[in-house]
């Protein structure tokens, strides 16, 4: 899941499902705060697989100019440790940088994800106790100034590259404790002087890890402010999916309704002429069912429109058929690049099935139980005066089906 800052990329259904599942959860920590950097377990998991990736870029952007920047200091050792500047640029070239190098390459490979962050804080530690043991090796009178070079590398960082804030506290203890201890060793300074460079690279330390839980603070918390919008816009969108979906269906069935379907329709019909493709509809009505209402109640009624509807789903399944519920009983199904009588298969399918269901219905005259009169009406659309034209004829189909004595298919091919 890519969860963005300002604005968050669109996820899969199984990921808002995620984020719905830890709404309250969310929305307690938004309100309450959160504590030492970090989350509950579930948003932290969100949090470190949306901040992971740009981390990892950023980590590689500025491990190569760290190495730039490190390698660059070969000048210095030439000036200032002119006594041992070959054993230095061994150090730096040979050792320092390749290690660097190669720790580079398993981020950019993406062979070390667990472990990117205490990587990136190694090259801290390791860069600045290079510049401890070039101190060691050295007697030039000039090396007592070569120490503030760490000071560099602890800004750099816990504030440029941005450390985790608890793998910067951690490398951060572990350079202040060398420089402690290996300062006094490295240099002729006086014990005055050392002890007044300690204090100054401990305050560094202090106010570069002020800034980076700053830092990390706020990020957490746009985090968490992105992460709530996109619950709500989440929210929001199954709201107008949904009334989407009333909009354009029917409640009862499920099937579209007659809105829907006439707009479909028209659309269509169009591309039918357009493609000279057929086009065909079928009209059903149900036998007696005001009077299957009358005898059995309102509620089987529905029953029985939930059923029938069913078959005609099962029947016409194809993803560009449009089946709706048309009026009280009747139903419709428009099925284009299909003429008049492959419609009339699936027509006397659909009556099949509806009368297999065996719905009990004493009072009607066509049979014992449920049944159907379908119109059929398909052709090609070159001649037809319109799209409802296609509707009528379905339509006069239907009543010729039922004139001449219901639970039948009566077709009507139009020019073909």
């Amino acid at each position: 899941m890519n969860i963005g800052l300002n604005r968050i990329e669109s996820v899969s259904p199984a990921d808002e499902a995620a984020l719905l599942d830890c709404e309250n959860e969310l929305r307690a920590v938004v309100e309450n705060g959160f504590r030492f950097l970090k989350f509950p377990s579930r948003i932290e998991n969100l949090f470190y697989a949306h901040d992971m990736p740009r981390r990892r870029k950023r980590y590689l952007i500025l491990g190569l100019v760290s190495i730039l920047l490190y390698d660059i200091y070969c000048f210095s050792d030439m000036i200032v440790l002119q006594d041992i500047y070959p054993t230095a640029w061994l150090i730096r070239l040979a050792v320092v940088t390749p290690i660097m190098v190669t720790i580079m390459l398993l981020i950019y490979l993406r062979k070390c994800v667990r472990i990117t962050e205490a990587l990136i804080g190694s090259i801290v530690v390791l860069t600045a106790l290079s510049i401890l043991v070039m101190l060691l090796l050295s007697n030039d009178p000039n090396e007592i100034h070569y120490h503030t070079g760490i000071l560099i590398i602890i800004i750099f960082g816990n504030i440029v590259v941005g450390l985790r804030f608890l793998t910067a506290l951690v490398c951060s203890i572990i350079v202040q404790a060398l420089f402690s201890a290996l300062l006094p060793v490295a240099t002729s300074m006086p014990l005055e002087a050392i002890i007044n460079h300690s204090f100054v690279l401990l305050t560094a330390i202090i106010m570069s890890l002020m800034g980076n839980y700053q830092m990390e603070a706020e990020l957490r918390r746009v985090y968490l402010v992105s992460l709530l919008n996109r619950v709500d816009s989440i929210k929001l969108a199954r709201s107008n999916r949904t009334l989407e979906q009333l909009s354009i269906s029917d409640p009862l069935t499920g099937l579209y309704n007659r809105r829907y379907f006439d707009a479909v329709l028209e659309r269509e019909w169009r591309a039918a002429q357009r493609g000279g493709m057929p086009l065909s509809l079928l009209y059903l009505d149900i036998d007696y069912f005001k009077l299957y209402n009358d005898t059995y109640g309102h509620n089987a009624g529905d029953r029985c429109l939930v059923l029938v509807a069913a078959v005609i789903s099962s029947a016409v399944r194809r993803p560009y058929d449009v089946c709706a519920r048309y009026g009280g009983e009747e139903f419709i199904a428009l099925l284009p690049a299909t003429d008049a009588a492959r419609a009339g298969v699936i027509a006397e399918k659909i009556r099949d099935g509806i009368a297999g269901m065996c719905i009990v219905h004493e009072g009607s005259e066509a049979a014992g139980h449920i049944t159907v009169s379908i119109g059929v009406a398909g052709g090609r659309t070159g001649n037809m005066s319109g799209p409802h034209s296609l509707v009528e004829a379905a339509d006069e189909a239907m009543y010729t089906a039922k004139r001449d004595g219901r639970n039948r298919v009566c077709i009507m091919a139009l020019n073909e």
